[in-house]
């Protein structure tokens, strides 16, 4: 039988039936004298009396249970909230922030000849299935994630920047929740993020109208001694991290392909640029010149230059990066080269160091941009819903925007000249095969760069030594492979 009822209470008119070995409430008896028309059964028999049994569902009348077709209209809307998934409504509850009634209407929309979608039986469905707007886990499974996290991130993350992790995982859970999580699973890190001094704050207002009016765009060259670069762009009116790149010393070309190029395509094109005086961005804002009849309000500026202090917009988000993925990478290494396990003056220590740190890094930012794009802003929002919800770039196809080698062509044709920076340190492996030999060889005692960043990040630093060690040395044995 497809679904079975249970009685706690034959005496009683108000009544639960257990339907899919769920409990729902139903109505109360419409019929408090009447008898069973397919079996006689009164209102004080059984209810177990053979002959009540329908094709779909176990009819009793009286005040054992309410009328037939109220019953059958029962099992209906709890069938069609039962035939939806489960991630479907959570979905629904926990990101886009719907309330039942909300989700009543779209369920109606999504489904206009079904019954059954009302907001009382969304609500009753939220209620079987434990989904409440508070948290989408419970809270032993909440801690065990949080001490996950907290052993890849380290004691830097507060509750803000591990909420905003969790909910890029599609883990949802209230900040103050996951505060209280950090200081049970790890108080001495709690400690810490409390003793440790209160950031400045750019007191200066700042305005952008909407997501596409301002991309500020910035290179942190903290680790620049050791062949790491970060570069990054970050719209003005989110917040909102919409790419970033890793390199051993900057270069226009790079910048251009991987932070302007790239965030053009994917998202559209911005109405002003916003960086420092560095030549590294020549080639970008020129593009961005030639395209600005392309942009959603042609009468601002295409771009601005300014100092480092005034681009503040992406300023603030250094502070995370460095606090969680820099310092903690600068640290070891200053320790090797002043213990004297490195010569950062031999180029190819500093190839095998840039090599190695440059990935490393890489595990880091990548946490580090999930958490803040998913973040909750005090008094605005995720910087991802913010994008979406008033985002206003204007699309440009890809034959329209210059590849690299275009736009370096359209550079120096309009007299330009572009400063190319040497690598860092140097690679004396020049063959494909020797390379790939190479890495092949390093992978077999170090098979991902992920847990190498995660014992780093909580301060055991002897993965991330032996791993740059490992490849130095795997270059010169190479090395003396070449002819």
């Amino acid at each position: 039988m497809l679904i079975r009822s249970s009685f706690p209470s034959l005496s009683n008119s108000n009544f639960r039936a257990t339907i899919f070995t769920k409990t729902y409430p139903l109505y109360q008896c419409q019929r408090p004298n009447s008898v069973c028309g397919t079996c006689g059964a009164g209102d004080r028999e059984p209810a177990t009396k053979n002959g009540c049994e329908e094709t779909t569902v176990l009819l009793v009348c009286g005040c054992i249970l309410a009328r037939k077709s109220l019953g059958l209209l029962l099992v209906k809307i709890l069938f069609n909230m039962e035939r939806l998934s489960k991630t479907v409504i959570e979905d629904l509850i926990y990101r886009q922030k719907k309330t039942h009634y909300e989700i009543s209407e779209i369920l109606q929309k999504r489904f206009p000849n079904e019954r059954g979608f009302s907001e009382r039986s969304v609500r009753r469905f939220c209620n079987e299935n434990n989904i409440s707007k508070r948290s989408g886990v419970d809270e032993a499974e909440l801690h065990r994630m949080v001490k996950d996290v907290v052993s890849k991130v380290g004691p830097t993350w507060g509750r803000k920047m591990i909420t905003g992790y969790l909910r890029s995982r599609c883990v949802y859970a209230g900040e103050r929740q996951v505060g209280q999580c950090l200081a049970n699973v790890a108080p001495k890190f709690h400690e810490q993020r409390k003793n440790r001094a209160e950031q400045l704050k750019n007191p200066v207002p700042y305005n952008a109208e909407y997501f596409g009016h301002k991309l500020h765009i910035d290179q942190n060259e903290k680790l620049n001694m050791y062949g790491v670069v970060h570069v990054c762009a970050v719209d003005g009116y989110s917040g909102m991290i919409v790419s970033h790149a890793l390199m051993p010393v900057k270069n226009n070309l790079l910048i251009y392909e991987h932070i302007y190029r790239q965030s053009i395509l994917s998202y559209g094109m911005w109405d002003q640029l916003r960086t420092d005086h560095g030549r590294e961005f020549a080639l970008m804002l020129f593009i961005q010149d030639v395209l600005r009849e392309h942009r959603t309000n042609v009468k601002r500026l295409p771009y601005i230059q300014s100092t480092s202090k005034k681009n503040h917009r992406i300023e603030r988000m250094w502070v995370e990066m460095n606090l969680r993925v820099n310092y903690p990478v600068k640290r070891v290494l200053n320790s090797m080269v002043d213990d004297e396990l490195l010569d950062i003056n031999d180029d190819i220590t500093k190839f095998a160091i840039s090599w190695v740190a440059m990935r490393v890094c890489l595990v880091g930012c990548v946490q580090v941009i999930d958490a803040w794009n998913s973040h909750s802003v005090p008094g605005k929002g995720e910087p991802k819903q913010l994008q979406k919800s008033k985002d206003n770039t204007k699309t440009i196809s890809p034959s329209q925007l210059p590849t690299t080698e275009e736009a370096v062509q359209m550079y120096e044709e309009q007299g330009g000249a572009l400063t190319y920076w040497p690598e860092f340190g140097e690679d004396p492996l020049t063959t494909e095969e020797l390379q790939q030999e190479r890495e092949n060889n390093f992978h077999k005692s170090f098979h991902n760069f992920d847990v190498i960043f995660h014992r780093l990040a909580i301060g055991e630093s002897s993965l991330f030594q032996n791993a740059v060690i490992l490849f130095r040395d795997l270059t010169i044995q190479f090395a003396e492979f070449e002819v």
